[in-house]
């Protein structure tokens, strides 16, 4: 049974799909375009290391389970990975904060086996990952904005990277690690607080370019293809929109074809 209004998207699923699973048969690896902040994560942890100071790092809060959420804490953890490699090819401190109890057992897996990769398993503590209850309570409380800020406060880090779902604790937290003297490289996915961090951060990760942290870091040619079907979505998506527009104007509608 058809549903209605349900066809079209269907069919621009199905056609993303499959432009994706061609691209990753292809030998051709698309690129992506500089971004800054990606770019300064080493910088910054490089600055923590020449101090003897820590590195500090958040994805965020919320929860894995959540479409609000899931996506962006992914991406957040990605760049946890990331962070982590780097210090442990360093030796320079790192203090995790996580704000998603579910995503612990991720976080604890990806950090392992960064210093794993780096023949530094050894660097390797539990005590790197601090637990503080964020949005994934259900109640949303400042136990994990004011946690996390005694955590600076007390190991005072000189990189403060924070990448993933915030609603606004980045404020507390961006001026903390500013008092500090910490680089601040921060992004979040939620239109409401973009702006927010374009005006805290030394460095910011605009809306969706978190999303692509990942192919970005790795540079791994399934992520970076899985990036450009992605793009070849929007782009056809928006000639739709205005061949629609186009033809609505003109007295030509397309809804009764496709029953919508």
């Amino acid at each position: 049974m058809l549903i209605q209004g349900r066809l079209v998207p269907f069919i621009g699923l199905v056609v993303i799909s499959l432009v994706t699973y061609i691209l990753t048969k292809m030998e051709w690896t698309p690129t992506i375009r500089k971004i800054p902040a990606f770019d300064a994560i080493e910088e910054a942890i490089g600055r923590a290391t020449e101090l003897g100071r820590p590195v500090h790092i958040t994805p965020g809060t919320g929860s894995l389970n959540t479409q609000s959420t899931g996506p962006s804490l992914l991406a957040g953890l990605a760049t946890v990975s990331y962070t982590a490699g780097i210090c442990a090819k360093l030796d320079t401190p790192l203090l995790v904060s996580i704000g998603s109890s579910d995503a612990i057992a991720l976080t604890q897996s990806l950090i392992k086996q960064a210093y794993m990769l780096e023949g530094n398993p050894e660097g390797y503590d539990d005590n790197i990952i601090h637990y503080f209850p964020g949005r994934d309570t259900g109640v949303y409380t400042l136990a994990f904005t004011n946690s996390v800020m005694g955590l600076m406060s007390r190991e005072k880090p000189a990189a403060n990277i924070m990448i993933g779902p915030f609603y606004g604790e980045q404020i507390a937290l961006c001026e903390i690690a500013a008092r500090e003297g910490a680089i601040t490289i921060g992004g979040t996915q939620a239109i409401t607080q973009m702006a927010v961090f374009a005006a805290i951060s030394d460095y910011v990760v605009i809306g969706e370019e978190i999303f692509a942290a990942g192919a970005y870091i790795s540079q791994d040619p399934i992520q970076l293809k899985t990036i450009a079907g992605g793009d070849f979505g929007k782009v056809s998506a928006i000639g739709l929109i205005i061949l629609g527009v186009l033809l609505k104007m003109i007295g030509f509608d397309l809804s009764s074809l496709f029953g919508v």
